[in-house]
């Protein structure tokens, strides 16, 4: 589908195939170091703060990337909004096969294949809030994620346990991410995908902090992402993905969602529709 603000800017985004591919999508990240003398890490905290949520059905992660030391393994942490299950905090590790689910609302699945892994979910959160994720080794080779809002710093969860073959995080190799997770799907290009905005605190342990030593953006729609100092900026220029609603109180509707050129129509607002998620 093709996405736009408004009707009238269709014939305007027909011109775009000539420079843009399908499956370009904005992305951006920042590399850490930490001294040399450092080589291996029990806990690590990461903050993230999302100031602008690119919208339902957005399918954009925030998160932190590790290693854990003398394993090919690693993982990530940090925020989704998909379509699939809307705004939640997510904590992945792969080759992993046994998990400890956290508080209630966590929801911990395996899976198997070429990418296995285990990942555990908590649905909700919310911009222009800092979260603090505690990754830390919790006995053996057990590595857990608590969240804290740090605004709220009563409002901790339990995201959940994963069982690693390791006993300590990499210092090595450390990233923070935004990736927009259409890059797979042949319809996504740098015009209709959401905007974002996210700030990653460079993460510490035991109260000494690490360095950026890298930043950079997806070659593909670099025109359009940015990073500066703590905060990444994605798809700059586009809006929010979301309804487009007339004063009718109908929405734009694609029709069908899964595919490009159809006549766009009006229909009842409905946001679990990928025909009336514009861009």
């Amino acid at each position: 589908m093709k996405a736009t603000k408004s009707l009238y800017t269709l014939p305007w985004l027909l011109l775009f195939p000539f420079i843009a591919h399908a499956g370009d999508v904005p992305g951006t990240y920042a590399k850490y170091q930490w001294s040399s003398s450092v080589t291996g890490l029990t806990s690590v905290d990461y903050d993230i703060n999302v100031q602008a949520d690119p919208g339902y059905r957005a399918n954009v992660r925030f998160a932190n990337h590790f290693h854990l030391v003398g394993s090919s393994n690693g993982g990530y942490v940090g925020m989704e909004d998909n379509a699939r299950f809307g705004p939640n905090f997510v904590f992945t590790v792969r080759g992993a096969t046994q998990y400890k689910a956290g508080d209630s609302g966590s929801r911990c699945v395996v899976y198997s294949g070429d990418n296995a892994r285990v990942t555990c979910r908590i649905p909700n959160w919310s911009t222009v809030t800092e979260y603090q994720f505690h990754l830390a080794y919790e006995g053996g080779q057990w590595l857990g994620v608590t969240v804290t809002d740090v605004y709220n710093p009563k409002l901790v969860m339990k995201l959940g346990s994963i069982l690693t073959d390791a006993t300590s995080i990499s210092p090595q190799g450390m990233v923070s991410r935004t990736t927009y997770l259409e890059a797979n799907s042949p319809n996504a290009n740098c015009y209709n995908q959401p905007y974002s905005d996210v700030i990653f605190t460079p993460p510490t342990s035991n109260g000494v902090q690490a360095s950026i030593s890298g930043t950079g953006t997806n070659t593909t729609c670099s025109y359009s992402s940015s990073v500066e100092n703590w905060e990444q900026f994605n798809a700059g220029g586009n809006l929010l993905r979301g309804l487009y609603q007339g004063d009718d109180g109908l929405c734009v509707d694609a029709g069908n969602g899964h595919t490009n050129n159809v006549p766009a129509t009006t229909q009842s607002c409905d946001k679990t529709k990928e025909a009336q998620a514009w861009v």
